[in-house]
């Protein structure tokens, strides 16, 4: 094919060594799981059955055939890069001052993905040649012993290799025992005279999620992803044991309604292509993973009792009672992104009250639907959703 051969074989394409790699591995794997004697045989003797009066093995069609072809197949693949083991060619023990570590090696085209040992989801792969490969992921302070994992076209596992790293800093990859989702802004307040002034004039557009470190040591996030709720990949960034960090859906949105917050942001955004990215008003399932695909946070948010009425709209977010917690409920609470949320606080209930009418007339909200809603003077009553 004279399109395939040029996307293939020309240099001067951008992506061609890429492509050709991929390409020549979708065809190996045609010929070592379809394209044999072995697969298609039992395809002929089904259709010698079927119509007898065709020659289902003659040499243009048959064993003899479909044998030669996928052994010239194979001559051309061996011919374009030649075959090569699923080797780890950085020196063992890897000495790395950082959380994340990079290692080369070498492989061949039926290599799709490399995978951590256990891993749920593959790395990201660089091939810096037509045959060798360096990936990078996070790893744990101190020497621990690392194995990669390759696995073919099929996703069926090739060969492995393992390394000795040590990381000479303190810090650790995020993972369920360090990282929590400690407030959440699923559906904001309408937007107030100025910000509808200013342009914002989607509530929409005041989602937020905060991030906490809950451990003792600093984290790190590269890797780590939202997969359900909202769809986003967290940029390379240390947490300090304790801090937390806000991911926003609108960052001018954001600062204009919370000013002076920027150093508490995340980088970026996730309002997504078509602006389309965002928490479900009416609740769902939210599901934050690390770097190898495991779940740190898996849970089902609503805007229906138990859940607090007053956290859909009207003006409060969803926070996490206790995040030093093993299990910890939610409650609507006044929004206090990248800080203590008040809960977290020792607070004399007649401040609270003095706070939340403030903040309630501030957006225009009557006392009474505030109490209904779950507020009162002695603090946020209800509590639910244990996560």
């Amino acid at each position: 094919n004279g399109e395939v051969n040029r996307m293939t074989n020309t240099p001067s394409i951008p992506g061609n060594e890429a492509r050709r790699r991929i390409y020549l591995g979708h065809l190996h794997d045609i010929i070592t799981t379809t394209w044999n004697a072995d697969y298609m045989g039992g395809w002929q003797d089904h259709l010698s059955e079927l119509s007898p009066s065709q020659n289902w093995d003659r040499p243009n069609s048959g064993t003899y055939s479909i044998a030669g072809r996928a052994a010239n197949v194979l001559s051309q693949i061996n011919g374009g890069i030649p075959g090569t083991d699923f080797v780890i060619t950085t020196e063992s023990p890897l000495v790395v001052n950082a959380s994340t570590a990079t290692v080369s090696g070498t492989g061949w085209v039926n290599v799709r993905d490399i995978r951590l040992a256990g891993a749920r989801e593959a790395l990201e792969v660089v091939w810096t040649g037509s045959n060798t490969w360096e990936v990078s992921f996070p790893v744990g302070p101190g020497v621990r012993s690392y194995q990669l994992q390759a696995f073919d076209f099929s996703g069926e596992l090739l060969e492995g290799g393992s390394i000795t790293i040590e990381n000479t800093t303190a810090v650790e990859p995020a993972s369920a025992a360090n990282l929590v989702i400690s407030e959440l802004m699923y559906h904001p307040a309408p937007p107030d005279v100025g910000e509808f002034a200013a342009g914002f004039e989607d509530s929409d557009c005041f989602e937020f999620v905060e991030l906490m470190n809950i451990g003792a040591s600093p984290i790190d996030l590269t890797g780590v992803s939202f997969t359900e709720g909202i769809v986003h990949n967290l940029p390379v960034q240390i947490l300090g044991a304790g801090e937390r960090k806000v991911l926003v859906r609108d960052r001018s949105a954001f600062l204009f309604r919370y000013p002076g917050r920027a150093g508490d942001l995340l980088p970026g955004e996730y309002r997504g292509l078509n602006d389309s990215n965002q928490l479900s008003n009416g609740g769902e399932r939210v599901i934050l993973v690390d770097a190898f695909g495991f779940e740190i946070r898996n849970f089902v948010y609503g805007d229906q009792f138990p859940w607090p009425a007053e956290a859909d709209g009207q003006g409060p977010s969803l926070t996490l009672v206790a995040p030093l917690a093993s299990r910890s409920g939610w409650t609507g609470a006044l929004p206090h992104p990248g800080g203590s949320p008040w809960q977290s606080r020792p607070c004399r209930s007649r401040q609270l009250a003095k706070k939340s009418g403030k903040w309630r007339n501030s957006r225009g909200i009557r006392r009474a639907s505030f109490r209904r809603g779950g507020f009162g003077r002695r603090g946020w009553r209800r509590i639910v959703g244990i996560s």
